[in-house]
């Protein structure tokens, strides 16, 4: 194989994501939050710069609350009874790289108020040498499960968040069912951050986009 160029060390890594010219290493740290009878890890990140390859060098380091360690989705299986499915299908932890920096989608729980609080979290990475963290507060209606976020390669500086409301009800054979809408939120970047532009109403929930002549081509998944 081809030699090593270079290397470098760090403890507790779990992930890492390449952002541009840098790697953004993903370390779990013990959380000072004192929450009674549950037991917390925070986040760190520590951005290494790749400029040189063969001298990389830790530019900065920034902290997150909670949990933020990113994972891949993936297709499982082809048949079987239930066929194939996404994992990670309802992901609290969604995340997204976009040119600005890293986006997490963020469900958390406080057990002391009985809260439950639904947000996205933005690590700025325009400045690789002092990330700037941003909480981007989303409805706390309980009606809307929030299922994702993706990237949007035909328009640059922008995310897309995926989820569903019900729409109604039906009965069928003595059985209630109900009925949802899928849509997908898009976030643009400006002067003041990351700011909701659209709302797009689609047939399922969003996995993919694709660029193809100058537009966008939305992927969907609905099991139901």
């Amino acid at each position: 194989g081809s030699p090593f160029l270079a290397s470098c060390s760090a403890g507790q890594v779990e992930r890492v994501v390449k952002f541009k010219d840098n790697l953004v290493l993903f370390r779990r740290v013990q959380s000072t939050d004192t929450q009674k009878y549950y037991y917390y890890r925070d986040t760190e990140l520590e951005i290494y710069s790749l400029a040189d390859p063969l001298k990389p060098v830790k530019v900065s380091t920034v902290k997150l609350t909670g949990s933020y360690i990113p994972y891949y989705w993936y297709w499982c299986g082809s048949a079987g009874f239930w066929g194939g499915y996404w994992f990670n299908y309802y992901s609290n932890d969604s995340w997204v790289t976009t040119d600005h920096g890293l986006v997490f989608y963020r469900n958390s729980y406080d057990y002391q108020t009985r809260t439950r609080l639904r947000q996205l979290v933005s690590v700025n990475l325009d400045t690789i040498t002092a990330p700037k963290v941003e909480e981007i507060p989303l409805s706390q209606n309980t009606d809307q499960t929030y299922l994702g976020l993706v990237p949007d390669p035909a328009q640059q500086g922008t995310f897309l968040m995926s989820y569903r409301e019900p729409s109604g009800s039906y009965t069928s054979s003595g059985k209630t069912f109900t009925s949802y809408k899928y849509y997908a939120l898009r976030y643009q970047y400006g002067v003041n951050g990351w700011l909701q532009t659209d709302k797009i109403n689609l047939p399922g929930q969003l996995m993919k986009t694709f660029a193809s002549g100058g537009e966008t081509l939305f992927l969907t998944y609905d099991y139901t």
